[in-house]
């Protein structure tokens, strides 16, 4: 499976590039097995948004009805509230118990909720049933996104980090635009059902391929310095739960401390404010434009992996050769002016470029600051990092959607669009003047 893709990057990359990358990445056969399950799983995540997509779309009759539009920030909410309740304590949790384990246990048990959701919409007219069970599902992705993340040092070579991660991406995003292009295909003629139990199976074929990992954890921080006994069967509760709270400051510390580690926070979520507003406040436009909703949000969202490929492509070539300023802030520039654009866009075709060009502009951000946080942050603690991470970045994106949502009832869609792109361009020139003067975010 990883074969074409050494291919596709000769040829941008050069022969030498690939090379490298071969004997490095993909006969190291932990870091194959990781990639080979998640390529699946990411392709069956697709179909799960595409299929809740599908269901909301067939109770609004295709978002016509009022409301409609509130009704995809209700799911969002769903989707995030995990992350707000439970991110900074999973974090703990997923830095004292073996990381391979967390990521099996979460796959198997994501399996099994994805099958329960048609169920669910059975037991009443409403759709809170399903939400309910699409907040335990995205309770099991709290835990596995930080385990994910942190594993990923432990397997590949320090150095070896930005390829590793930019090959990910390429994966996911591979996975991302194939499970797009199909999944608007398989919602419209076979049903969201379908595509449920799809998903399901992609989520069974990942615990087969983790499996093959050989990973060995290394051991717990031990806090007795700080007066706890680290035995857990001598401690009591109290001391227990003390325990966990230090771990969460140590976490927030490491964070506030590092600055090159609180800018990739911030570059992480600062960009999902402008992705709620296109899932909420574009959707009508999409329609209006092609005149359908579920076969053209999975072009989309292919068109989007599209550029997003093309991106780490950029990356695995010249990530090295660019200080991490000048990569987050043109791609902060670059994705404003796409979601200003989007919304003079007259056809499907102007849409689909401006959404590849969005892509291209988040695929390097996301890279260079995944990379940063797993260079700049230890084992012990790293879950607790990306834990937190992870429920920043989800918060914001509940108030950007919850605010899309109730403001389009008010404030014409294209309004929101363009004061979002506007404020990314602010950002995006905050950032640049600040890690100029504080000298941070150099190379990778």
């Amino acid at each position: 499976m990883y074969l074409p893709f050494c291919r596709t990057l000769r040829l941008y990359s050069g022969p030498n590039l690939n090379t490298r990358l071969k004997p490095r990445l993909f006969a190291n056969l932990d870091y194959a097995a990781l990639w080979t399950g998640q390529f699946v799983s990411i392709f069956g995540d697709r179909l799960n948004s595409l299929a809740l997509f599908g269901l909301i779309s067939q109770e609004t009759q295709e978002f016509r009805i009022a409301g409609s539009s509130f009704e995809l920030s209700k799911l969002t909410i769903f989707i995030l509230l995990p992350a707000i309740l439970f991110g900074p304590f999973i974090g703990v949790l997923v830095d004292r118990w073996n990381t391979k384990r967390v990521l099996m246990s979460c796959d198997l048990i994501r399996a099994g909720l994805v099958i329960l959701i048609p169920f669910a919409r059975t037991l009443s007219d409403s759709l809170y049933p399903v939400y309910g069970v699409v907040f335990l599902l995205y309770t099991m992705n709290v835990f596995f996104l930080p385990a994910r993340s942190a594993i990923l040092p432990e397997l590949v070579q320090k150095e070896r980090l930005l390829q590793a991660n930019s090959v990910a991406s390429f994966g996911a995003i591979s996975a991302t635009i194939l499970g797009s292009a199909l999944g608007g295909f398989i919602v419209a003629k076979a049903g969201w059902r379908f595509a449920l139990y799809l998903d399901s199976l992609s989520f069974m074929f990942s615990v087969a391929a983790i499996s093959f990992i050989r990973y060995h954890p290394a051991k717990s921080p031990n806090l007795a310095a700080n007066g706890i006994p680290s035995d857990r069967r001598q401690v009591r509760l109290l001391a227990e739960l003390r325990r966990a709270a230090l771990e969460i400051v140590e976490g927030w510390r490491t964070i506030r401390s590092n600055r090159s580690v609180r800018i990739s926070i911030l570059s992480f979520i600062f960009p999902m404010a402008g992705g709620a507003a296109l899932l909420v406040g574009g959707t009508a436009l999409v329609r209006k434009v092609s005149g359908e909703i579920t076969q053209a949000m999975g072009f989309l969202l292919g068109a989007l992996g599209c550029g997003a490929i093309f991106g780490s492509i950029l990356m695995v070539r010249y990530g090295g050769k660019l200080t991490r300023s000048h990569i987050i802030t043109g791609g902060f520039v670059i994705l404003g002016i796409s979601i200003f654009l989007f919304t003079f866009a007259g056809s499907f075709f102007q849409m689909t470029l401006i959404v590849f060009l969005m892509g291209a502009a988040i695929s390097p951000i996301f890279i260079t600051s995944e990379t940063t946080i797993q260079q700049s942050v230890a084992e012990g603690i790293r879950g607790r990092v990306f834990g937190t991470r992870d429920f920043s970045m989800r918060t914001l994106f509940l108030i950007s959607a919850v605010f899309v949502g109730l403001s389009v009832e008010r404030i014409e869609r294209k309004d929101i669009l363009r004061f979002v792109g506007l404020v990314l361009w602010f950002l995006a020139a905050a950032l640049f003047v600040y890690m100029k003067r504080k000298r941070v975010m150099q190379k990778l």
